[in-house]
């Protein structure tokens, strides 16, 4: 079986991540594989780490037919089985285009809930063989949107839970090493896009009243993106700048998340979530918005918490909650590494876009 896939994502999370295991995945049971990839992105190297080919170049989105055209001309050349659609930015458009100017079948993978116009649902998606939601929320949307139930399908992004465990002491170590944060300290982590609807100024908006309660407290941002000098200013203008530390991209979050006592994700739209899954898998509790596909992760009063993004009480109360109680952080975390582990694991992934692909294929 030979696969194209196209993920043409700038960074290493979301979308990337996930085309990374799957990859990973596939090669380890003998399916071929060639990625067309960003070539400013850290997943062609890790692509290439798996023994698969990769074809890197460098496109400005929906308005850059040069993708139609590169893509032909290695369907044409390398003769795939099947085409993978991972991304937007244009991939969404111009695989399938290319898909049905050669006649291979397609598949296009969609993390996010927002709506779309009509006119643009049918040129995505009506020539695709199976569309993949990769929550039943997104694929709910896809639904109403008018696609095909025959052709929805759900398989949920995954997390490499042999990558992140929990690991407290050591992870805990190391981000006391980076960064100025005080032994005893209770470390709220944020792993998330610097952009506004992932919620950052919900958690800024609740941050002074946990510093009265806990002067320990220390929030860790991860990430990066167009709302970062927005949070440091309103970070600054609360005078709060010695309990923040934002650590901009971190390739190695699995040696670090495992020291966080909390994860915070006030998040009011959402795919599915992927480090609520990496924070799940490293046993540490989430608090969440319940938006978008976050609900089939985080179990309320199992593993983490959820609550409406705007509810600020609500936030106030149960970040108060979980760092005063550390039995309570324990025993959330430890249920939410078994779940992580039985249902998100990225073979499980892995094994239902196989199992898809074959059934695509006949």
């Amino acid at each position: 079986m030979r696969i194209l896939h196209v993920e043409t994502g700038k960074h290493l999370y979301g979308g990337a991540l996930q085309t990374a295991y799957l990859i990973r995945g596939l090669q380890a049971q003998g399916v071929d594989n060639l990625l067309v990839a960003d070539m400013r992105s850290p997943l062609v190297e890790q692509v290439q780490e798996t023994g698969a080919l990769v074809s890197a170049g460098c496109w400005s989105g929906e308005v850059d037919a040069r993708m139609f055209f590169r893509l032909g001309k290695l369907i044409r050349h390398w003769q795939p089985d099947l085409l993978h659609v991972h991304s937007r930015r244009g991939a969404d458009l111009w695989g399938p285009l290319a898909a049905r100017a050669t006649g291979v079948p397609h598949i296009i993978t969609r993390r996010v809930d927002n709506p779309e116009p009509a006119w643009l649902v049918a040129l995505r998606y009506s020539s695709a063989a199976a569309v993949v939601g990769i929550s039943e929320r997104i694929t709910e949307v896809l639904r109403v949107e008018g696609v095909s139930t025959a052709k929805l399908h759900t398989i949920r992004s995954g997390v490499d839970v042999a990558q992140y465990q929990p690991d407290r002491e050591r992870a805990r170590q190391r981000l006391q090493e980076l960064y100025p944060l005080p032994l005893d300290g209770l470390y709220v982590g944020m792993i998330a896009q610097f952009i506004r609807r992932k919620g950052h100024h919900r958690l800024l908006a609740v941050a002074p009243t946990l510093v009265e309660a806990f002067p320990q407290v220390r929030f860790v941002l991860f990430g990066q993106g167009p709302e970062v000098e927005n949070v440091k200013a309103e970070i600054m203008r609360l005078g709060l700048t010695e309990y923040f530390v934002l650590t901009g991209f971190r390739d190695d979050l699995p040696q670090l998340v495992p020291g966080l006592d909390v994860l915070a994700h006030p998040a009011d739209l959402e795919g599915l979530g992927v480090s609520l899954l990496q924070a799940s898998a490293c046993g540490v509790p989430v608090v969440a918005g319940k938006a978008g596909g976050i609900p089939e992760i985080i179990r309320d009063g199992e593993n983490g918490y959820l609550l409406e993004p705007d509810d600020l009480d609500g936030w106030q109360a149960r970040l108060n909650l979980l760092l005063a109680e550390a039995d309570l952080r324990e025993q959330l975390g430890r249920q939410a590494r078994e779940l992580a582990v039985t249902e998100f694991s990225a073979e499980t992934m892995v094994e239902r876009n196989l199992a898809l692909y074959r059934q695509v294929l006949g």
